[in-house]
């Protein structure tokens, strides 16, 4: 199932056994290393913070790519710098600055320009084909779709109704229904939780305080870390249907 699988999972368990035996002093099978601490039962058992991780510029563009077709090869000059820490999403240093607004805001423009220019990328993000500027039902169709892919959940009706008050008069002054289009997918570009990789979860009933991720979160964290990129549509299909919030289900995907 997992057509993007790259060996980003071999990578990863090598780096993982690496640093492990990296920091081992001892002979396998013998006593414990010296030199390693063995956490205690309630440091095992603790839960860690989970803050909200920002894209990074090699992240973005793999995400932008998958979204729109549009290779923003610039993202690392225009957007600011990451840290690496050696990892490049701490969200510990990741600051908003007046740099990323001023970055993404010049990134979605040229982004979005392309995409209404060319009649394969409009048609790879707008699932209809416009009856005219006003087709109203088709742009609803495009930010339901399109948003739900950018923002890796659904799209609330409120959301959608925002979307059509705030563009549809534009492209009916205009008489051009990709004016909407462009000013939606800007929006989009722009809107933190398509910058951000946002986690609410939902409270434990037993457990005060502790939160459990919600299948799109799942669809999320499994999504960029395999891939480097926002979830395929059949995950969040996943996600959508409550799939992810069975653990054997997260196996299988």
């Amino acid at each position: 199932m997992l057509n993007r699988f790259t060996s980003a999972v071999s990578i990863t368990a090598a780096l993982s056994v690496g640093a492990a035996l990296s920091g081992c002093t001892g002979e396998i099978g013998g006593d414990k290393p010296s030199d390693v601490d063995i956490p205690t039962a309630a440091e095992a058992n603790e839960v860690g913070v989970s803050g909200a991780r920002r894209l990074t510029a090699i992240e973005y563009r793999a995400t932008v790519l998958d979204l729109t077709g549009v290779d923003v090869d610039d993202a690392e000059l225009v957007l600011p710098t990451d840290d690496r820490t050696p990892f490049d999403n701490d969200f510990t240093k990741q600051t908003a600055s007046q740099a990323l607004i001023d970055g993404v805001e010049v990134l979605s423009g040229e982004i979005a320009g392309e995409v209404v220019a060319d009649p394969s990328l409009r048609a790879s993000v707008v699932p209809c084909e416009p009856t005219g500027p006003s087709d109203e039902a088709c742009f609803r169709s495009f930010v339901t779709t399109f948003g739900r892919r950018a923002l890796r959940r659904t799209v609330t009706g409120d959301e959608v109704d925002a979307f059509v008050e705030h563009f549809m008069p534009h492209a009916a002054l205009e008489s051009d229904f990709w004016v909407a289009v462009d000013s939606g997918l800007r929006a989009f570009l722009q809107h933190p939780e398509f910058l951000y990789r946002v986690e609410i979860g939902e409270a434990v009933p037993t457990m005060p305080g502790l939160f459990r991720l919600n299948g799109f979160e799942v669809a999320t964290r499994l999504s960029y870390l395999l891939w480097g990129s926002s979830p395929p549509d059949w995950l969040l299909d996943m996600a959508e249907s409550g799939e992810l919030e069975n653990p054997d289900k997260v196996r299988e995907a």
